[in-house]
Parts: C-alpha cells; structure tokens; sequence
C-alpha cells in the first residue's frame, strides 16, 4: 500500500496531476450557535494517539463540538485520531471518464475491482475534474469541474462511489477546502467552503448544497473578491484566506463579523514583504500556530498566528511561483512546496530554511494549470502527477533522489515501473 488518500488524474494531459486534487447575496443574519445552526461544530486534535473505536470517536467528536458550542473555541484535551482508511485510486482513460480500479486493505483478498461509476454528473469530453479531495476519513470527494460545477461523491463502504451533490456556479470556482473534520456521518462537521470569482466565501452543506454561512472579503471599490487559497487553521476556528497582497482571517463561528486583514506588503510601493497573489498557505501540524504562505509571484514567508503580520522567517533558495505547500504529517518541521510552471517539488526544514533539503522531480510541467501532489498521513510516501498522465511516488526518507527516483505509474496505461 503505498498512498493512504490517492487521487484522481483529469482526462485532458494539461490538467494531470494527483489532487491530494451559485451566488448568492451576502447574509446579514447572524447564526445561532446551538447544534443544528452553527457554520460548524467540530473540532481535531493531533493525531498522535492509538486508533479510537467508532464509538469513541464519535463521543469525542461530541465532547469537540459541544466545546466549540460553549466557547467557540477549541478544545485540545481529547485528542482524535484521524479515521482514515487507506486505499488507492487508479484511472485508465481508455475506459472513459470514471474510476476504474480501487484497492481497499480492508479486503483480505488483494482484488482490483472495476467501476462504471461516472466520475462527473456531466460527463461530456469538454467536462473533466480540475481537482479532488478526500474528506478526513476517506468516505467522500469533493470535485471542481471544468465548468465551474462543485460535485460531491460518496465513497461507500464496499468502494462504490456514489454522486451526491452538484452545484453550478455562475463563475468559475479560484478554491476550496473540506472542512477539517468533515465527515458524512457527523451532520453538523460535514461542509466545505468554496471560493468563486466576484461573489463571498461560502460555507455549503455537503450533503444537500445548503449555505450555511458566507465570508465576505470587499476591496476599496466595494467589490467581492475570492480567495485563490483558504484553510483552517488547526483549532477550526478561524479561515484564513488569500488573495493579492493580503491574507483575511474570519471567525468562523461568527459568519456576520467583518474578518481581519493582514497586508502582506507594508505598501505599495514597498519592497519589502510578500508581493503579488497569495496562492498557498498551510498550517504546520505541531499546534505551534505556525503557518507558511507562498505566491504567485514568487516567495514563501513564514507568519505565526499570534504575531499576525510579522514576518517570522522566509524559505530561501527557490523564488518561483508557489502552487502549493503542504506540511509532513509526521515531520513538521518539514514543508513540501510545488511551483508554477516546473517540475521541482523542493523539501525544506524550517529549522534552517536557508535552502531546500531535498527535491522531487514530478516530470513534465509546463502548464500553467495547477499540478497538485499529497503526502501520506505516516509522512514516508509523496504522490505528484505531471500533464503527460504519468504519476510517481517517492519515498521522502530516502536520502538521495538520485540513487532512488520513485515508482512511476502511466495514468493512461496503469502500469508501473520501478526506477
């Protein structure tokens, strides 16, 4: 087993990669907090503990939620495991648009099984998935479509997958991200926000494309803008999104309150700071409040929560444009960084960030479509896709890419090479 969250390759070669990939008028109304109301209501601690029993985990996904309910806050004394279950997607064009094979450990026989299952509700040739993600414990997907539809599939027990939701929007869709505990069988946990070109950040139900709540960011001229990246920080109770020059930061619980910006440049004409559209941002696991931010025009600085526009340190070496950055589950002091337009997936240590520790090369990428990549929860295995179809898998404790260059698989082909 080597990715414990694989993802889906989109049908056209420009948009390939392993995704680890309605406007509707601002609220006024200010959501009570009570269970069935609030935005959310679910909180994760660390996943350092054995794996919890379902029954237990639900009682301490209660005890987060009705701490959330009490303070808005959240509580890190119950600690819950992440309930995930490993198993790994394949596609293979030349049967269509779809997921074809799945291998679920949870079989005790090792047996790929085939699925008709329509991956999108339209699946035209000019339709295809521009990115995919897993919900927390691997029971749904949530699909941004080439014609700005946002779908959500149910992932059945027995690896069936399943369409739940399809929401148009009128424009097309800059970003979004599950909520961090978001779960088809904990109601008020399962949603997502989504960020679509000149309308708020919107909270949606999952399960039947409800708006629960909308976030919204307004420039000098009195313009919505959407955010290129968003993410939650690791108590849940704050969204952080970003866009030119500037990061807002909203309660979540309090969907009505104006968020907190911070300028990422002291002016305009300043050079110092990080310049241009904020594109990624990720929060280190370690509960430090920690988190990196990187952009399209090139830098990655690193912020802490606590000291809000404070630049705490910058990731030298590489001034590319930044795709995305994602933490090591088990390693926070590692940072994974993907870059515009290259094929490079730099490796730094924050503890001396003077320069990349270590480097993946992806293949073939120079689309300027976002090409994604995802590590696995034990931190050992990293997935990336280049726009040829072909994805590879390395082993991050090697030491050496050049002794070792992963496990190659062509998405078109669905046979790997070991190299």
């Amino acid at each position: 087993m080597l990715m414990e969250r694989e993802h889906l390759v989109g049908q056209i070669s420009t948009t390939t990669g392993w995704v680890m990939s309605s406007n509707d008028p601002p609220t006024a109304k200010m959501h009570s907090l009570d269970r069935e109301e609030s935005p959310v209501a679910a909180t994760l601690a660390p996943n350092t503990t054995p794996a919890l029993s379902d029954s237990a985990r639900l009682e301490n996904l209660d005890r987060h939620a009705q701490a959330v309910l009490n303070d808005g806050t959240a509580c890190r004394g119950t600690e819950i495991t992440d309930p995930r279950k490993p198993f790994e997607l394949n596609l293979d064009a030349s049967r269509g648009t779809g997921i074809t094979s799945i291998f679920s450990p949870n079989s005790s026989a090792s047996v790929v099984r085939h699925h008709s299952t329509s991956l999108l509700s339209d699946s035209s040739t000019t339709n295809f998935a521009r990115n995919i993600q897993w919900s927390v414990d691997g029971r749904a997907l949530l699909v941004v479509c080439e014609d700005s539809t946002i779908e959500v599939l149910g992932v059945e027990q027995n690896m069936d997958i399943t369409p739940s939701l399809a929401a148009k929007n009128p424009a097309p869709v800059l970003s979004t991200a599950w909520f961090p505990t978001a779960s088809p069988s904990d109601p008020a946990s399962y949603c997502f926000v989504s960020a679509v070109r000149d309308c708020p950040v919107r909270l949606v139900d999952a399960s039947d494309g409800r708006l629960r709540a909308s976030y919204r960011i307004i420039d000098h001229q009195e313009r919505f803008i959407a955010p290129h990246c968003m993410g939650f920080n690791m108590y849940m109770n704050r969204l952080y999104c970003g866009f030119e020059d500037a990061i807002e930061i909203f309660d979540v619980h309090n969907p009505g309150v104006e968020g907190t910006r911070l300028h990422t440049v002291p002016t305009k004409k300043s050079r110092d700071g990080l310049r241009g559209i904020i594109s990624a941002l990720a929060f280190t696991p370690d509960w430090s409040g920690l988190y990196a931010v990187g952009s399209f025009s090139g830098g990655i600085a690193m912020y802490t929560e606590d000291t809000g526009v404070q630049i705490q340190g910058w990731l030298e070496g590489i001034d590319d444009g930044v795709s995305q950055i994602k933490f090591n589950p088990t390693q926070p002091h590692l940072v994974h960084v993907a870059f515009r337009r290259s094929s490079t997936i730099a490796t730094w240590d924050i503890r001396n960030p003077v320069e990349p520790v270590g480097f993946f090369d992806r293949g073939t990428a120079e689309t300027n479509q976002r090409l994604w990549f995802d590590v696995r929860s034990d931190g050992q295995w990293l997935a990336a896709g280049d726009e040829g179809g072909v994805l590879k898998i390395f082993d991050i404790n090697k030491s050496s890419q050049d002794e070792y260059n992963g496990i190659s698989i062509n998405a078109h082909k669905g046979k790997p090479s070991y190299t």
